[in-house]
């Protein structure tokens, strides 16, 4: 058994101090879920953590590892550290891909809401002549997006007006001047 623990502490600590020093990216996971650039999800109702390649990272290396340190105190016999560091492996690598999608989800429901977006106002950055788009900038957050702007009624603006969104059509927004919002 002790080889065991030792390829797992390598392959399963390994990943988890690559994890940690390289970081993951967007998302190091492949819970079976289809990632798109847009804000539709497709994710199954039904999440099993055991299709998470975090859940193996953080199980195997933590059953690794408690092994060998199992091994190493020599604090109980071969059947039973096996079966505590098994336990506590999967145990571990649960709890970090339940905190880990927790995360995610958080993240999904603070992102930018297209719904919320009409009647937001914006500042112009660059303007339009009423047929060719201009761009507005809306600030969220500590963020500031950026849109490409169509006017609603055809009229143009200058850099710094401020406007209202009234649509949103893909990743661009029709804007009306506030008056002509109100008016409307």
């Amino acid at each position: 058994m002790l080889t065991t623990y030792i390829v797992c502490a390598i392959l399963g600590g390994g990943l988890m101090l690559a994890g940690a020093f390289i970081g993951h990216g967007d998302d190091m996971d492949a819970d079976l879920s289809p990632d798109h650039d847009h804000d539709i999800s497709h994710e199954s109702p039904i999440w099993i953590p055991f299709f998470s390649m975090r859940f193996w990272t953080y199980a195997v290396g933590t059953f690794g590892m408690l092994g060998l340190f199992l091994t190493w105190l020599k604090l109980a016999g071969e059947p039973l550290r096996a079966i505590i560091a098994a336990t506590t492996g999967v145990a571990l690598g649960l709890t970090v891909s339940l905190i880990s999608r927790a995360l995610k989800k958080s993240q999904e429901l603070g992102a930018l809401q297209p719904e919320l977006l009409v009647g937001k106002e914006v500042k112009a950055i660059v303007g339009s002549d009423g047929t060719n788009p201009g761009k507005v900038r809306l600030p969220v957050r500590a963020e500031l997006i950026d849109f490409l702007a169509v006017s609603a009624d055809g009229q143009s603006f200058k850099p710094g007006d401020t406007l209202v969104i009234t649509e949103l059509e893909g990743n661009n927004v029709k804007v009306l001047n506030p008056n002509q919002a109100l008016e409307s």
